[in-house]
């Protein structure tokens, strides 16, 4: 598979220590399994503890599902009081990365 995608970033949630992020998605692939089926292979560690298929059917489906699943694992970790930041402590603009889905 071909790594489309690759970002690293720092956790820290209220009065711990920062924890490294690492995000890594793969070009979308016809499924060995399932025709009409596509698969996008997304790594997100530490949230996941081996890499996750995530399944559409087609392969913008999934590719929009699987950044879909990164930027709410991301949204959940500022929801808990955690920041997410650049290793030079600049903070990761979540919304200007992902996008909103609110068009103006």
């Amino acid at each position: 598979m071909q790594l489309i995608a690759k970002e690293s970033m720092f956790g820290c949630r209220p009065g711990g220590e920062p924890f490294e992020i690492s995000i890594e998605i793969e070009a979308p692939s016809e499924s060995p399994d399932y025709q009409h089926e596509w698969v996008c292979r997304v790594r997100l560690t530490p949230f996941l503890s081996k890499s996750r298929d995530v399944r559409g059917d087609s392969s913008l489906q999934a590719l929009c599902l699987a950044l879909s699943y990164v930027r709410k694992t991301l949204g959940c970790v500022l929801e808990e009081g955690s920041r997410l930041t650049y290793a030079s402590g600049e903070d990761f603009p979540l919304d200007a990365v992902f996008g909103t889905t609110q068009w103006q």
